[in-house]
């Protein structure tokens, strides 16, 4: 009976002594004491028989969460902070009741840490270390996984610090680490201002890494949740271009088109694609409903056009299919070689209506030219717009015997690189 009274006595004055040494952490601490607290703190964790208490666990991660918050203090402690992380979470395990040290703090330096990783991940986002920021997210994430699963924060999800996991794990070029919080927040169905580039992204992703099921999953789920972004339209011409099926990739611009007559991006690209399929400089090697198909790449065009006068491509590109129809004809008589009466007549026919569509390309081409005249420096592709237009209607006005004209703009050709 001694014995055991003695136990409990010896046990008594044991955690009295933990506590004796805590109050004088707590009052180092609070008089800013913070290289003497932090020394108290660590000698009374390192002991063996003090070690069990949560408390010392707590008041460490107090002491080691104050060093992080004094920016003089945290450069002479690095890490502090992650500490004080480790700290608070093997308070957590151990205190299996209701933490009461950190309800009365009202749950600091729980906040502390939290805020401060979120802090310093931004800090290092804004200053593109993307590496750093990356791993600052990931531990404030830690941390507000640990207030959710205790049930210490109303927020289901904390989209805001998994985001930013995401985006500075792409920037740093850790795609399947990005792809994984994105996941998250895709998953969640997450929706607001900016969050459609999480779908857009896993689209990109999966459909560059061949994973064709994952791509169309976000794909459809992006588009389920904002669905009048025309992105997702997009990714579905990029998917049928990529398999090769000409006759679904044409059905979906089709489609587009309807579904989105304001947007230029359909008719013109669709107009592209057309021309590409259906025109060949030889035309034995065209398909054999190439007249119908260039018929739709003009229909395009003049859509694209109408939505956007001035677009020097569209412009382009109508004026060189005009041209280039003038050039088959062209070909046509220059491929009758007799001399009788009937052949010379049917070659004047031709050169004629060869001439008929050069002038049906004039309108485009000029058009070019007199919205360049007007400007400045050019970007490079202008540049290259412009020589094309130039060098069309120096060869168009060559064919129609103007002389005059066609000095004009061989003058402006020679110019552009000094113009513009």
């Amino acid at each position: 009976m001694k014995k055991i009274l003695l136990a409990s006595m010896i046990a008594v004055v044991g955690f009295s002594a933990s506590a004796q040494n805590l109050d004088k952490v707590k009052t180092l601490l609070k008089s800013n004491k913070f290289e003497e607290a932090k020394t108290e703190i660590d000698k009374i964790a390192e002991t063996e028989k003090f070690a069990k208490n949560p408390d010392v666990w707590y008041n460490k991660a107090k002491v080691y969460a104050a060093i992080a918050d004094n920016e003089a203090e945290a450069a002479k402690v690095p890490g502090a902070r992650a500490t004080a992380f480790e700290a608070l979470k093997k308070y957590v395990d151990m205190d299996t009741k209701q933490h009461i040290s950190m309800q009365l703090d009202q749950f600091q330096p729980l906040m502390s840490i939290y805020q401060g990783f979120f802090k310093t991940g931004a800090a290092s986002f804004n200053a593109k270390d993307y590496e750093k920021s990356y791993g600052d997210f990931l531990l404030a994430g830690e941390v507000s996984d640990l207030m959710q699963k205790k049930g210490w924060s109303n927020v289901p999800l904390d989209t805001t610090v998994i985001l930013y996991t995401a985006v500075s794990a792409q920037n740093a070029k850790k795609e399947p680490e990005a792809a994984k919080y994105y996941t998250i927040l895709a998953n969640a169905k997450v929706n607001g201002d900016g969050m459609e580039d999480c779908y857009k992204w896993l689209a990109d992703y999966y459909m560059r890494n061949e994973k064709i099921d994952s791509a169309t999953k976000y794909l459809s789920l992006g588009r389920e949740i904002f669905p009048k972004d025309s992105w997702w339209t997009s990714m579905e011409l990029d998917m049928l271009r990529e398999k090769g099926e000409k006759p679904a990739l044409f059905a979906k611009y089709e489609q587009a088109i309807q579904e989105s007559p304001d947007k230029l991006e359909f008719p013109y690209n669709y107009a592209l694609e057309l021309y590409e399929y259906a025109y060949n400089a030889d035309p034995a090697k065209r398909p054999a409903n190439s007249e119908e198909l260039i018929g739709k790449v003009e229909t395009n065009l003049t859509k694209a056009l109408t939505l956007q006068p001035d677009h020097h491509q569209a412009l382009l590109v109508l004026g060189q299919v005009k041209y280039n129809k003038g050039v088959d004809i062209q070909n046509q008589a220059a491929a009758l070689k007799g001399t009788k009466p009937e052949d010379v007549k049917k070659r004047g026919e031709l050169k004629a209506e060869a001439i008929k569509k050069y002038d049906e390309s004039i309108p485009y081409l000029e058009k070019i030219v007199e919205k360049f005249d007007k400007e400045g420096k050019l970007k490079m592709e202008e540049r290259q717009s412009l020589k094309n237009a130039l060098d069309i209607l120096i060869i168009v006005y060559d064919q129609k015997g103007m002389k005059d004209k066609m000095k004009v703009y061989e003058e402006k050709y020679n110019n552009v690189d000094k113009v513009h």
